[in-house]
């Protein structure tokens, strides 16, 4: 069974042609190199804030080991390690997204953006990771190093990756399993399972407004998205346990009896409801845990669809840094009111924000995204409870 409900309009495609990805929003337009030295030759970036101050208005917590080693089962658990970088637990399963640990996000190791707030535990620190999403290939959201070390303390997870980059794992020397890699494109979706889970874990790969570049020869090669996760109401491990391992039409595995499928709906407009047999079926329900995954993203039309095809969501992850200047940003990086809408748009019952205070990549000051939030939360009549932000560290319950 699909996930994806019948929407009002056809559903939002990415384009492509010539081997290249392009946003179909009439909200986007790439910044060209005369646009990014106007922005680097009036760069107004305020100066970080003194170690005392970040200490106490953004400090860092140690991940609680044995609350992330004992998650509740009736609830999303979600940790903030740093920037988009979020451990989050449902249904009996532990996946992180764009994990990012390095010091400096940058393909130079001793230039670029360097890490301004600690992360509050190494990979090894944390349980097995069942799931990799990755939005993006940009250095702030995909980090080579991670990716070997994910793969050198858990070898059977898996990774979801947009289209067009499956490749970047074999050429990059990751040590990644390839059969452990499914691309997808918006709209399709897989199933998660291992053994010792009643129920699989949906993983819908859903629309953003960003672009993509790793190399100085490779824009838009590789496609950008954001995320979507969804259990079953019935979907509480048993005390036995396996490895995670999945199949798709990119990819497949067959060192495990755990398997996952994953689909495209056949029509635009009227999505499919039917996937390919796998051997842990997920069955839609509002009564199941859903958690959407934002990646990196201008604001566009495509959030209200994924909130009609997807939503209610019960927790979402939303970009709220990296917004100064907006005549150059805001194709690429929505800012706190922007964050507030897409809230609003994908119908998150709460959201907790991200993309912020790990990272110098734009002008405005480090602190200032959650007091926009706040404000902007208030204008919209939210409660402060609707969308926070937290600590390093910090793991909220939903």
């Amino acid at each position: 069974m699909s996930f994806l409900k019948p929407t009002s309009l056809p559903l939002i495609r990415p384009l492509f042609a010539n081997g290249l990805y392009a946003n179909p929003f009439n909200t986007f337009q790439m910044m060209g190199l005369k646009n990014v030295m106007k922005w680097q030759f009036s760069k107004n970036t305020a100066p970080l804030p003194s170690v005392a101050e970040l200490n106490e208005r953004l400090p860092v917590l140690p991940i609680n080991k044995e609350q992330l080693n004992n998650p509740a089962q009736d609830k999303i658990q979600c940790t903030w390690i740093g920037h988009a970088t979020m451990f989050v637990q449902l249904g009996g399963y532990n996946i992180i997204t764009d994990p990012v640990f390095c010091e400096r996000v940058s393909p130079i190791s001793f230039m670029g953006p360097k890490r301004f707030r600690p992360t509050p535990c190494a990979i090894n620190d944390l349980p097995n990771i069942d799931a990799v999403i990755i939005s993006h290939n940009h250095y702030d959201h995909l980090d080579h190093e991670a990716v070997v070390n994910i793969t050198a303390h858990h070898k059977d997870t898996q990774w979801y990756v947009p289209k067009g980059m499956k490749s970047w794992f074999a050429s990059a020397r990751t040590g990644v399993n390839p059969h452990h890699i499914t691309e997808m494109t918006w709209w399709e979706e897989a199933t998660l399972t291992k053994s010792g889970s009643r129920s699989g874990l949906g993983v819908v790969c859903t629309p953003s407004q960003h672009w993509s570049k790793r190399t100085a020869f490779d824009d838009c090669k590789q496609l950008w998205c954001s995320w979507v996760l969804k259990t079953a109401p019935d979907s509480q491990p048993s005390s036995s346990s396996s490895s995670s391992s999945s199949s798709s039409s990119s990819s497949s595995s067959s060192s495990s009896s755990a398997s996952s499928s994953s689909s495209s709906p056949s029509s635009s407009s009227s999505p499919s409801s039917e996937l390919p047999s796998s051997s842990v079926p997920i069955q839609p329900t509002d009564d199941g845990k859903s958690f959407f995954f934002a990646g990196d993203t201008g604001y566009c039309e495509a959030f209200p669809q994924i909130g009609e095809a997807l939503g209610p969501f019960d927790l979402a992850a939303i970009p709220i840094g990296a917004y100064e200047p907006r005549w150059f940003m805001k194709y690429a990086h929505i800012n706190p009111e922007d964050a507030v809408q897409v809230h609003r748009d994908i119908r998150a019952k709460k959201s907790i924000a991200m993309h912020w205070g790990t990272f110098v990549l734009t002008d405005e000051h480090v602190l200032e995204p959650p007091v926009k939030l706040a404000e902007e939360r208030a204008k919209a009549g939210l409660q402060d409870t609707d969308f926070i932000h937290v600590k390093h560290g910090e793991t909220i319950l939903v």
